[in-house]
């Protein structure tokens, strides 16, 4: 068989299967720049058929967490966050938290513990950091809290009183 192909269909021939060897070789289309934490710990979450297993977790700027196999490095799951995923540090064991993602009818759940107390604490407090993205804008140190509480007293001074109040769902940065 014999195929005539002009350079520049050739040229996306090789583009194409250039594409498709690099999806095989990064099959989450990030790089490096695009995790924002990453460490190692157990899961034991309904891929790992709930039992506890050690991998290596990524949390990407995509709002997904990355898990995979600490022996292949292979990808054996994602979680990809929404704003109505609920974290909480475990109140019985030193080192572990929960993450449950609510779906239509059922909430997944997914059992984390890492190495240390402070570790999952830093986990926990990133996750929220980034759940809490979907919420709210972000404004940042002492002068957002003035503007804040500016705005408030004038919408309340005129009448309108629409300003969204500070509460667990909103938080500012401070530097």
């Amino acid at each position: 068989v014999t195929f005539n192909v002009s350079p520049e269909t050739m040229k996306t021939i090789i583009n194409l299967g250039s594409d498709i060897n690099n999806l095989v070789q990064n099959p989450t289309g990030s790089n490096r720049s695009d995790v924002k934490y990453e460490s190692n710990m157990m899961i034991s979450a309904p891929f790992t058929n709930n039992k506890w297993i050690k991998c290596k977790f990524e949390i990407k700027s995509t709002r997904k967490m990355f898990v995979y196999d600490l022996t292949n490095h292979q990808l054996i799951g994602t979680i990809k966050l929404s704003k109505d995923t609920k974290i909480s540090a475990s109140q019985t064991q030193d080192r572990t938290f929960k993450l449950a993602l609510p779906q239509k009818e059922d909430i997944i759940t997914f059992y984390f513990c890492c190495k240390s107390t402070n570790d999952r604490d830093t986990w926990v407090e990133k996750l929220k950091a980034l759940i809490l993205t979907y919420h709210t804008n972000f404004y940042v140190g002492n002068i957002a809290e003035t503007l804040i509480n500016d705005l408030q007293a004038a919408e309340k001074d005129a009448g309108k009183d629409i300003m969204v109040p500070i509460n667990e769902k909103q938080h500012l940065i401070g530097g």
